[in-house]
């Protein structure tokens, strides 16, 4: 029966480790304004034409805790981040897979 569907919004959490520079600083403010970013995870195996293969996943998040520490003698931040709604977007996540095979056998 489908008189009353709901639905509910997607949920996720994302735990990044960055090295301590000017970038991470930027994020360390956006932070503090509550500002939200996307975030691109990308993976690409490199190949030309039909051997292409790529996953996208672009992600809209908001910093929710940060904490910096050392790791083999560099600064890093280790940053928690939650999935939130990027109006301008219109879209919380994107995933795009690419496969340059035009058939499969």
């Amino acid at each position: 029966d489908f008189v009353q569907p709901q639905f509910q919004q997607a949920t996720a959490t994302l735990a990044l480790k960055m090295l301590h520079n000017a970038s991470t600083a930027t994020e360390v403010g956006n932070w503090r304004t509550g500002t939200q970013r996307t975030i691109r995870l990308k993976a690409d195996n490199g190949g030309a034409g039909a051997a292409n293969r790529v996953i996208q996943i672009d992600l809209a998040l908001r910093l929710l805790s940060w904490e910096f520490g050392d790791e083999d003698g560099q600064e890093i931040v280790s940053a928690n981040w939650e999935l939130v709604y990027n109006a301008t977007g219109a879209k919380s996540l994107l995933i795009t897979l690419t496969n340059g095979l035009s058939a499969l056998t």
